[in-house]
């Protein structure tokens, strides 16, 4: 399908800018002129003469948001309706399993959609869209404990805090990512730092005020794999961070110490409530890579050699160490169908860090197995 044959003569047309200089230097001078104000309010004003519909437009101060939980994604049609897609499915990337080249794989599981409608007076910004999207995803959890004999908190504490309205906080998370670093040494450490991640929503200039409720010593900013970069300044044990228009921001911060030492205490689930889990998740229609992912790996390669006509086949078992610091040792067991034998039903393996091809960070042991000659009539 072509673009043309997406035409409708019934959609608005979309607003367009065309701005024309005599020169490239004047040019550029009409755009910083025009642009002036647009870091601090992400609006261009424009004098009522350059409007070449002839005709004024007034916007009507009201709105109305869906808010969901995970959809897939969303658009605005003619006619000022709203759409929310619930579900998709794409194209098989390859001839794999059961599933042929182009096949659309279905999601074959129970969805529950989850959505709101947020309608509001004023433009977005103001109605603060954005925080009450996140708080419709992100719902306040309570818990009731048991008191303790001598209470350390206040009545009202904000754990973290982030002051502009337009800046959200996205995460935080103790220093380290030794799962996404592969490192079987390392461990998040929140005695080293504390990690946000925080992010512009309205395309403006602005200076976030971030506290903590045991107050921040010192904090710094980082990038995506938080490698320390400049100091940020600290004033009355709160952060001042500069957060550009549409800017995605990460800082590391050392907090105060809280009054009393509490335990630690795992706050969720850190694994697939199913074991073992796939390997290739995405060919199983499970969705994103499995919670508590390690870095050594064993499978079963798609390469299978049929021998004695189909009767018995020739497997490779693969073993794989990503870790970049830690060797690992263990051994790798086939299941098999009842009925089934296998030369060898387990696999040793020995592996140092991941290194380059001929480093030894992989291993790899082709296995013969098949029916037992008491069930010839079995085949793959």
């Amino acid at each position: 399908m072509k673009d043309g044959d997406l035409l409708d003569s019934s959609w608005p047309a979309v607003p367009v800018l065309i701005v024309e200089g005599a020169t490239p230097k004047e040019l550029e001078a009409g755009l910083e002129k025009i642009l002036t104000t647009f870091p601090a309010t992400a609006t261009i004003k424009l004098p009522g003469e350059v409007d070449a519909t002839g005709e004024s437009h007034k916007v009507d101060d009201y709105g109305v948001a869906v808010l969901n939980q995970g959809t897939t994604g969303n658009s605005i049609e003619k006619g000022g309706t709203i759409c929310m897609m619930l579900a998709h499915t794409c194209r098989w990337y390859g001839g794999t399993n059961t599933f042929p080249e182009g096949y659309l794989v279905p999601e074959n599981k129970t969805n529950v959609f989850r959505y709101a409608l947020y309608p509001h007076a004023g433009n977005w910004r103001t109605a603060r869209t954005q925080h009450a999207a996140h708080e419709f995803n992100h719902a306040l959890v309570a818990r009731e404990t048991k008191p303790l004999k001598k209470p350390c908190l206040p009545v009202e504490e904000s754990f973290v805090k982030v002051s502009a309205n337009n800046v959200i906080l996205a995460a935080m998370k103790p220093f380290g990512n030794p799962i996404a670093g592969l490192e079987g040494n390392a461990a998040s450490d929140a005695d080293s730092g504390i990690m946000l991640r925080l992010y512009d929503t309205e395309g403006a200039d602005s200076e976030a005020r971030i506290t903590f409720a045991s107050g921040i010593e010192s904090a710094w900013s980082a990038n995506l794999i938080e490698e320390r970069g400049d100091a940020i300044p600290v004033r009355d044990k709160t952060a001042w961070l500069y957060v550009g228009p549409f800017a995605i921001e990460t800082l590391g911060f050392k907090p105060g110490k809280l009054g009393r030492k509490v335990g630690r205490k795992k706050l969720g689930v850190e694994a697939e409530p199913v074991q073992p889990v796939w390997v290739r998740s995405w060919e199983h229609d499970a969705e994103s890579m499995p919670m508590g992912y390690h870095a050594m790996v064993c499978s079963i390669s798609r390469e299978v050699r049929e021998e004695e006509d189909g009767r018995v086949l020739r497997l490779k078992v693969n073993a794989v160490n990503d870790y970049t610091d830690t060797p690992v040792a263990g051994t790798a067991h086939l299941v098999l169908p009842e009925g089934w034998a296998a030369d060898r039903a387990s696999v040793d393996f020995e592996l140092p860090p991941v290194g380059p091809p001929d480093s030894g960070g992989t291993r790899d042991a082709a296995r013969r197995v098949g029916p037992r000659s008491d069930q010839a009539a079995l085949r793959v």
